[in-house]
Protein backbone atom coordinates (compact mmCIF):
# COMPACT_ATOMS: atom_id res chain seq x y z
CA UNK A 1 0.00 0.00 0.00
CA UNK A 2 1.36 3.27 -0.56
CA UNK A 3 -0.94 5.56 0.97
CA UNK A 4 -3.92 5.66 2.93
CA UNK A 5 -7.00 7.22 1.64
CA UNK A 6 -7.09 10.14 4.09
CA UNK A 7 -3.66 11.15 3.00
CA UNK A 8 -4.16 11.87 -0.66
CA UNK A 9 -4.84 14.80 -1.68
CA UNK A 10 -4.73 15.50 -5.11
CA UNK A 11 -4.69 13.42 -8.62
CA UNK A 12 -2.80 14.93 -11.98
CA UNK A 13 -0.94 14.59 -14.92
CA UNK A 14 2.06 15.97 -15.97
CA UNK A 15 3.73 16.37 -19.81
CA UNK A 16 7.04 14.73 -20.47
CA UNK A 17 8.30 18.19 -20.69
CA UNK A 18 7.69 19.03 -16.92
CA UNK A 19 10.10 20.72 -15.15
CA UNK A 20 9.53 18.77 -12.00
CA UNK A 21 10.54 15.67 -14.04
CA UNK A 22 13.64 16.77 -15.70
CA UNK A 23 15.97 13.46 -15.50
CA UNK A 24 12.85 11.45 -16.43
CA UNK A 25 11.91 10.94 -19.95
CA UNK A 26 8.67 9.64 -19.68
CA UNK A 27 7.26 9.49 -23.51
CA UNK A 28 4.76 12.08 -25.32
CA UNK A 29 2.37 10.63 -23.40
CA UNK A 30 3.48 11.91 -20.14
CA UNK A 31 2.89 10.64 -16.58
CA UNK A 32 -0.17 10.49 -13.75
CA UNK A 33 1.00 11.41 -10.46
CA UNK A 34 -1.44 11.47 -6.81
CA UNK A 35 -0.03 13.80 -4.48
CA UNK A 36 -0.17 12.61 -0.87
CA UNK A 37 0.42 14.11 2.39
CA UNK A 38 3.87 11.80 2.32
CA UNK A 39 4.58 12.83 -0.80
CA UNK A 40 4.47 12.11 -4.78
CA UNK A 41 4.10 9.21 -6.46
CA UNK A 42 4.75 9.39 -9.94
CA UNK A 43 3.13 6.54 -12.89
CA UNK A 44 4.89 6.83 -16.58
CA UNK A 45 1.63 6.57 -18.67
CA UNK A 46 3.64 4.07 -21.19
CA UNK A 47 4.50 1.34 -18.56
CA UNK A 48 0.74 1.75 -16.62
CA UNK A 49 -1.34 2.30 -19.71
CA UNK A 50 -0.61 -0.93 -21.86
CA UNK A 51 -2.03 -0.53 -26.08
CA UNK A 52 -0.80 3.36 -24.94
CA UNK A 53 -1.04 5.89 -27.48
CA UNK A 54 -1.06 9.53 -27.00
CA UNK A 55 -4.32 11.37 -26.38
CA UNK A 56 -6.05 14.37 -24.83
CA UNK A 57 -4.33 14.07 -21.26
CA UNK A 58 -8.23 14.05 -20.23
CA UNK A 59 -9.01 11.44 -22.13
CA UNK A 60 -5.94 8.99 -21.53
CA UNK A 61 -6.57 10.08 -17.41
CA UNK A 62 -9.92 8.08 -17.97
CA UNK A 63 -8.89 5.58 -20.11
CA UNK A 64 -5.87 4.44 -17.38
CA UNK A 65 -8.12 4.20 -15.02
CA UNK A 66 -6.78 7.50 -12.98
CA UNK A 67 -10.10 9.74 -13.18
CA UNK A 68 -12.34 6.79 -11.60
CA UNK A 69 -9.66 6.69 -8.71
CA UNK A 70 -10.29 10.58 -7.86
CA UNK A 71 -13.74 10.22 -7.95
CA UNK A 72 -14.19 6.84 -5.70
CA UNK A 73 -11.31 8.97 -3.05
CA UNK A 74 -13.38 11.93 -3.46
CA UNK A 75 -10.10 14.56 -4.27
CA UNK A 76 -10.10 16.79 -7.16
CA UNK A 77 -8.57 15.56 -10.62
CA UNK A 78 -6.57 17.82 -11.67
CA UNK A 79 -7.27 19.16 -15.79
CA UNK A 80 -4.18 20.74 -15.78
CA UNK A 81 -0.58 20.73 -15.56
CA UNK A 82 0.08 22.43 -12.36
CA UNK A 83 4.10 21.72 -12.36
CA UNK A 84 4.55 23.42 -15.28
CA UNK A 85 3.33 26.92 -13.86
CA UNK A 86 5.74 26.15 -10.95
CA UNK A 87 3.78 24.60 -7.94
CA UNK A 88 6.24 22.72 -5.55
CA UNK A 89 5.77 19.27 -5.15
CA UNK A 90 5.29 18.07 -1.90
CA UNK A 91 7.68 15.99 -0.23
CA UNK A 92 9.62 13.12 -2.48
CA UNK A 93 8.62 12.39 -5.74
CA UNK A 94 8.35 8.25 -5.93
CA UNK A 95 8.87 6.56 -9.39
CA UNK A 96 6.08 3.93 -8.96
CA UNK A 97 7.34 1.54 -12.18
CA UNK A 98 4.67 -1.33 -12.93
CA UNK A 99 5.99 -3.99 -14.66
CA UNK A 100 4.58 -6.50 -17.35
CA UNK A 101 3.47 -9.50 -16.27
CA UNK A 102 4.45 -12.60 -17.21
CA UNK A 103 3.48 -16.35 -16.37
CA UNK A 104 5.56 -17.87 -13.98
CA UNK A 105 7.85 -20.91 -15.18
CA UNK A 106 9.90 -23.58 -13.76
CA UNK A 107 12.73 -22.59 -15.35
CA UNK A 108 13.44 -19.20 -13.20
CA UNK A 109 13.85 -21.59 -10.24
CA UNK A 110 16.17 -23.56 -12.02
CA UNK A 111 17.96 -20.72 -13.15
CA UNK A 112 18.34 -19.67 -9.44
CA UNK A 113 19.43 -23.14 -8.22
CA UNK A 114 22.04 -22.92 -10.72
CA UNK A 115 23.34 -19.72 -9.90
CA UNK A 116 23.21 -20.55 -6.40
CA UNK A 117 25.39 -24.03 -7.43
CA UNK A 118 27.96 -21.58 -9.22
CA UNK A 119 28.44 -19.23 -6.42
CA UNK A 120 29.15 -22.18 -4.02
CA UNK A 121 31.23 -24.18 -6.19
CA UNK A 122 33.72 -21.20 -7.22
CA UNK A 123 33.94 -20.62 -3.15
CA UNK A 124 34.90 -24.20 -2.99
CA UNK A 125 37.46 -23.86 -5.98
CA UNK A 126 39.22 -20.13 -4.35
CA UNK A 127 39.29 -22.12 -1.08
CA UNK A 128 41.39 -25.06 -2.62
CA UNK A 129 43.24 -22.95 -4.44
CA UNK A 130 44.57 -20.92 -1.22
CA UNK A 131 45.54 -24.34 0.35
CA UNK A 132 47.32 -25.39 -3.11
CA UNK A 133 49.28 -22.02 -2.55
CA UNK A 134 49.68 -22.35 1.17
CA UNK A 135 51.19 -25.80 1.31
CA UNK A 136 52.74 -26.07 -1.78
CA UNK A 137 50.89 -29.29 -2.66
CA UNK A 138 48.68 -29.80 -5.16
CA UNK A 139 46.30 -32.68 -3.92
CA UNK A 140 44.44 -29.82 -2.90
CA UNK A 141 43.89 -28.49 -6.05
CA UNK A 142 42.18 -32.03 -7.74
CA UNK A 143 39.61 -31.76 -5.52
CA UNK A 144 39.19 -27.71 -6.77
CA UNK A 145 39.30 -29.07 -10.52
CA UNK A 146 36.27 -31.57 -9.74
CA UNK A 147 34.03 -28.44 -8.14
CA UNK A 148 35.23 -26.44 -11.31
CA UNK A 149 33.62 -28.96 -13.43
CA UNK A 150 30.46 -28.64 -11.55
CA UNK A 151 30.33 -25.01 -11.33
CA UNK A 152 30.86 -25.17 -15.00
CA UNK A 153 27.84 -27.79 -15.49
CA UNK A 154 25.65 -25.13 -13.02
CA UNK A 155 26.82 -22.27 -15.66
CA UNK A 156 25.64 -24.08 -18.50
CA UNK A 157 22.45 -24.33 -17.19
CA UNK A 158 22.06 -21.22 -15.96
CA UNK A 159 22.45 -20.25 -18.94
CA UNK A 160 20.31 -22.17 -21.17
CA UNK A 161 17.73 -21.91 -18.55
CA UNK A 162 18.28 -17.99 -19.03
CA UNK A 163 17.73 -18.69 -22.86
CA UNK A 164 14.61 -20.79 -22.30
CA UNK A 165 11.76 -18.20 -21.65
CA UNK A 166 13.13 -16.44 -24.95
CA UNK A 167 13.12 -19.79 -27.34
CA UNK A 168 9.68 -20.38 -29.06
CA UNK A 169 9.71 -23.52 -27.42
CA UNK A 170 6.23 -25.26 -26.42
CA UNK A 171 5.14 -24.46 -22.64
CA UNK A 172 2.92 -26.72 -20.43
CA UNK A 173 -0.43 -24.37 -20.27
CA UNK A 174 -3.14 -25.20 -17.88
CA UNK A 175 -6.17 -25.92 -19.67
CA UNK A 176 -8.86 -22.60 -20.12
CA UNK A 177 -12.27 -23.03 -20.80
CA UNK A 178 -12.74 -19.38 -22.54
CA UNK A 179 -9.13 -19.26 -24.89
CA UNK A 180 -8.34 -18.25 -28.35
CA UNK A 181 -5.00 -18.66 -29.94
CA UNK A 182 -3.70 -17.52 -33.04
CA UNK A 183 -3.37 -19.20 -36.05
CA UNK A 184 0.19 -17.96 -37.49
CA UNK A 185 2.66 -17.02 -37.61
CA UNK A 186 4.02 -20.19 -35.60
CA UNK A 187 6.69 -18.02 -33.86
CA UNK A 188 3.40 -16.02 -32.40
CA UNK A 189 1.26 -18.91 -32.14
CA UNK A 190 3.13 -21.16 -29.97
CA UNK A 191 2.54 -18.87 -27.04
CA UNK A 192 0.26 -15.90 -27.71
CA UNK A 193 -2.95 -16.53 -26.21
CA UNK A 194 -6.21 -14.71 -25.49
CA UNK A 195 -8.61 -15.72 -22.77
CA UNK A 196 -11.62 -14.24 -20.22
CA UNK A 197 -11.49 -15.27 -16.60
CA UNK A 198 -13.81 -14.04 -13.57
CA UNK A 199 -11.24 -10.87 -13.46
CA UNK A 200 -11.35 -10.13 -16.65
CA UNK A 201 -9.48 -10.36 -20.54
CA UNK A 202 -6.16 -11.35 -20.67
CA UNK A 203 -3.77 -11.26 -23.61
CA UNK A 204 -0.53 -12.79 -23.73
CA UNK A 205 2.44 -12.24 -26.54
CA UNK A 206 5.22 -14.96 -27.60
CA UNK A 207 7.39 -14.46 -24.18
CA UNK A 208 3.85 -14.50 -22.18
CA UNK A 209 3.80 -10.83 -21.81
CA UNK A 210 0.98 -8.60 -21.61
CA UNK A 211 -2.03 -7.27 -20.52
CA UNK A 212 -4.88 -7.95 -18.41
CA UNK A 213 -8.41 -5.67 -18.51
CA UNK A 214 -11.15 -5.65 -16.32
CA UNK A 215 -14.38 -6.49 -18.13
CA UNK A 216 -18.05 -6.25 -17.52
CA UNK A 217 -18.30 -9.11 -15.70
CA UNK A 218 -16.87 -7.20 -12.60
CA UNK A 219 -19.20 -4.66 -13.05
CA UNK A 220 -17.04 -1.92 -12.56
CA UNK A 221 -17.56 1.47 -13.05
CA UNK A 222 -14.33 2.28 -13.95
CA UNK A 223 -14.03 3.99 -17.31
CA UNK A 224 -10.54 1.91 -17.65
CA UNK A 225 -12.96 -1.21 -17.78
CA UNK A 226 -13.27 -2.90 -21.47
CA UNK A 227 -16.95 -2.87 -22.68
CA UNK A 228 -17.19 -3.18 -26.07
CA UNK A 229 -15.37 -4.89 -29.13
CA UNK A 230 -15.45 -3.45 -32.56
CA UNK A 231 -14.38 -5.04 -36.00
CA UNK A 232 -12.79 -2.03 -38.44
CA UNK A 233 -13.87 -4.46 -41.65
CA UNK A 234 -15.52 -6.84 -42.65
CA UNK A 235 -12.97 -8.73 -44.51
CA UNK A 236 -10.80 -11.23 -43.29
CA UNK A 237 -7.34 -8.57 -43.54
CA UNK A 238 -9.46 -6.69 -40.78
CA UNK A 239 -9.00 -6.16 -37.49
CA UNK A 240 -11.14 -6.16 -33.86
CA UNK A 241 -10.74 -3.16 -31.34
CA UNK A 242 -11.07 -3.67 -27.62
CA UNK A 243 -13.18 -0.45 -26.65
CA UNK A 244 -12.80 0.61 -23.02
CA UNK A 245 -15.65 2.66 -21.13
CA UNK A 246 -13.81 6.06 -22.07
CA UNK A 247 -14.64 4.99 -25.43
CA UNK A 248 -10.69 4.63 -26.03
CA UNK A 249 -9.61 1.69 -28.55
CA UNK A 250 -7.11 -0.15 -26.50
CA UNK A 251 -5.62 -2.69 -28.44
CA UNK A 252 -6.67 -4.29 -31.57
CA UNK A 253 -6.19 -8.05 -32.89
CA UNK A 254 -5.78 -8.52 -36.55
CA UNK A 255 -8.08 -11.15 -37.48
CA UNK A 256 -5.81 -12.42 -40.09
CA UNK A 257 -3.64 -14.27 -37.10
CA UNK A 258 -6.20 -14.46 -34.82
CA UNK A 259 -9.49 -15.26 -36.97
CA UNK A 260 -8.83 -16.28 -40.30
CA UNK A 261 -11.88 -18.21 -40.75
CA UNK A 262 -15.63 -18.26 -39.87
CA UNK A 263 -15.30 -20.82 -37.32
CA UNK A 264 -12.29 -19.38 -35.48
CA UNK A 265 -13.76 -16.15 -35.64
CA UNK A 266 -16.95 -17.13 -34.13
CA UNK A 267 -14.79 -18.56 -31.40
CA UNK A 268 -13.46 -15.46 -30.64
CA UNK A 269 -16.87 -13.91 -30.45
CA UNK A 270 -17.65 -16.22 -27.89
CA UNK A 271 -15.10 -15.79 -25.70
CA UNK A 272 -15.36 -11.96 -25.73
CA UNK A 273 -19.38 -12.53 -24.65
CA UNK A 274 -18.16 -14.91 -22.11
CA UNK A 275 -15.70 -11.41 -21.14
CA UNK A 276 -18.90 -9.15 -20.83
CA UNK A 277 -17.95 -7.63 -23.86
CA UNK A 278 -20.76 -6.71 -26.66
CA UNK A 279 -20.14 -5.93 -30.53
CA UNK A 280 -20.57 -2.39 -31.36
CA UNK A 281 -20.03 -0.21 -34.37
CA UNK A 282 -18.27 2.90 -33.82
CA UNK A 283 -18.58 5.89 -35.93
CA UNK A 284 -15.54 7.26 -37.70
CA UNK A 285 -12.00 6.47 -37.48
CA UNK A 286 -10.07 5.66 -34.37
CA UNK A 287 -8.04 8.74 -33.31
CA UNK A 288 -4.73 7.06 -33.61
CA UNK A 289 -3.91 3.42 -34.51
CA UNK A 290 -3.94 1.27 -31.62
CA UNK A 291 -1.12 -1.05 -30.41
CA UNK A 292 -1.80 -3.89 -32.54
CA UNK A 293 -1.18 -7.39 -31.02
CA UNK A 294 0.53 -9.54 -33.54
CA UNK A 295 4.34 -10.73 -33.57
CA UNK A 296 5.59 -7.19 -33.50
CA UNK A 297 3.52 -6.08 -29.91
CA UNK A 298 6.29 -5.57 -27.23
CA UNK A 299 9.01 -5.82 -30.08
CA UNK A 300 11.01 -2.98 -29.15
CA UNK A 301 10.38 -3.72 -25.65
CA UNK A 302 11.83 -7.52 -25.84
CA UNK A 303 14.64 -6.36 -27.56
CA UNK A 304 15.56 -3.68 -25.03
CA UNK A 305 15.14 -6.54 -22.48
CA UNK A 306 17.94 -8.64 -23.88
CA UNK A 307 20.01 -5.83 -23.11
CA UNK A 308 18.76 -5.07 -19.70
CA UNK A 309 17.04 -1.56 -20.70
CA UNK A 310 13.40 -1.83 -19.89
CA UNK A 311 11.42 -2.56 -16.98
CA UNK A 312 10.19 -6.34 -18.81
CA UNK A 313 10.11 -9.48 -16.43
CA UNK A 314 12.27 -11.30 -18.58
CA UNK A 315 15.85 -12.22 -18.17
CA UNK A 316 18.79 -9.83 -19.92
CA UNK A 317 20.93 -11.20 -21.83
CA UNK A 318 24.21 -9.58 -20.41
CA UNK A 319 25.02 -12.11 -17.66
CA UNK A 320 24.61 -15.28 -20.24
CA UNK A 321 27.42 -13.82 -22.05
CA UNK A 322 30.12 -13.55 -18.98
CA UNK A 323 29.23 -16.86 -17.90
CA UNK A 324 29.62 -18.53 -21.66
CA UNK A 325 33.10 -16.85 -21.72
CA UNK A 326 33.71 -18.17 -18.03
CA UNK A 327 32.86 -21.66 -19.09
CA UNK A 328 34.85 -21.64 -22.38
CA UNK A 329 38.14 -20.52 -20.05
CA UNK A 330 37.33 -23.13 -17.33
CA UNK A 331 36.46 -25.49 -20.04
CA UNK A 332 39.74 -25.01 -21.74
CA UNK A 333 42.13 -25.11 -18.76
CA UNK A 334 40.14 -28.37 -17.49
CA UNK A 335 41.17 -29.95 -21.19
CA UNK A 336 44.02 -28.27 -21.17
CA UNK A 337 45.92 -30.63 -18.16
CA UNK A 338 47.36 -27.48 -17.21
CA UNK A 339 46.40 -28.30 -13.49
CA UNK A 340 46.91 -32.00 -11.99
CA UNK A 341 46.04 -34.85 -13.55
CA UNK A 342 43.03 -36.33 -12.87
CA UNK A 343 42.17 -39.81 -12.47
CA UNK A 344 39.11 -40.21 -11.07
CA UNK A 345 36.57 -41.38 -14.31
CA UNK A 346 33.82 -39.82 -12.43
CA UNK A 347 35.63 -36.36 -12.43
CA UNK A 348 36.37 -37.20 -15.68
CA UNK A 349 32.87 -37.35 -16.68
CA UNK A 350 32.03 -34.58 -14.97
CA UNK A 351 34.81 -32.79 -17.06
CA UNK A 352 32.64 -34.32 -20.21
CA UNK A 353 29.78 -32.59 -18.68
CA UNK A 354 31.29 -29.39 -18.60
CA UNK A 355 32.19 -29.42 -21.93
CA UNK A 356 29.01 -30.46 -23.10
CA UNK A 357 26.74 -27.78 -21.11
CA UNK A 358 29.12 -25.09 -22.69
CA UNK A 359 28.12 -26.13 -25.92
CA UNK A 360 24.75 -26.18 -25.37
CA UNK A 361 24.96 -22.91 -23.75
CA UNK A 362 26.80 -21.47 -26.60
CA UNK A 363 23.99 -22.90 -29.11
CA UNK A 364 20.94 -21.45 -26.74
CA UNK A 365 22.71 -17.95 -26.96
CA UNK A 366 23.30 -18.32 -30.51
CA UNK A 367 19.53 -19.04 -30.90
CA UNK A 368 18.08 -16.32 -28.75
CA UNK A 369 20.10 -13.93 -30.66
CA UNK A 370 18.96 -15.29 -33.61
CA UNK A 371 15.51 -15.05 -32.11
CA UNK A 372 16.01 -11.26 -31.51
CA UNK A 373 16.98 -10.25 -34.54
CA UNK A 374 13.76 -12.27 -36.52
CA UNK A 375 11.57 -9.96 -33.85
CA UNK A 376 13.94 -6.77 -34.58
CA UNK A 377 13.04 -7.25 -38.72
CA UNK A 378 10.09 -5.12 -40.64
CA UNK A 379 6.43 -6.23 -40.69
CA UNK A 380 7.06 -7.26 -44.26
CA UNK A 381 8.49 -10.74 -43.42
CA UNK A 382 5.93 -11.63 -41.11
CA UNK A 383 2.68 -10.44 -43.32
CA UNK A 384 4.78 -13.29 -45.80
CA UNK A 385 4.69 -16.06 -43.46
CA UNK A 386 1.04 -15.42 -43.00
CA UNK A 387 0.33 -15.81 -46.50
CA UNK A 388 2.11 -18.80 -46.50
CA UNK A 389 0.50 -20.29 -43.59
CA UNK A 390 -2.94 -19.45 -45.35
CA UNK A 391 -2.38 -21.27 -48.51
CA UNK A 392 -0.73 -24.85 -46.72
CA UNK A 393 2.90 -24.23 -48.56
CA UNK A 394 5.91 -25.22 -46.61
CA UNK A 395 7.70 -22.01 -45.71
Amino acid sequence: MLSSKEDVIRIGWSSSESQTFPLTPFGQEGAAWIETRQGTFVWPLYEWWPGHRYLHPDLMMRSAGFASLAEHLDVPLVAADPFLSGTPAPGDLVLVALRPTREKRIWLGVEIAATIGVVLSFVVVAATSWLTVQLKDASPFVVGETVLSVALVCTGVTVSASCVEWLPVPTRRSRREHAVRPRSPRRFARRAILWAEADGLHLRDQLSVGMTFVTGTRRRASDTELVSYTLRSRKTAGSLALVDRSGVERVTLPMMLWAPDDTSRNRLFEVLASAGLTKTQLSGQAPRQTSSFGPEFNRGLHVDAAAGYSGLQTRMLAPSIRLIALSIVGTTFLRSGAGPTLESSQTELLVGAATASTVISVVAFTSVLARLIAMSRSTSRTFHEVQVSRTGEAP
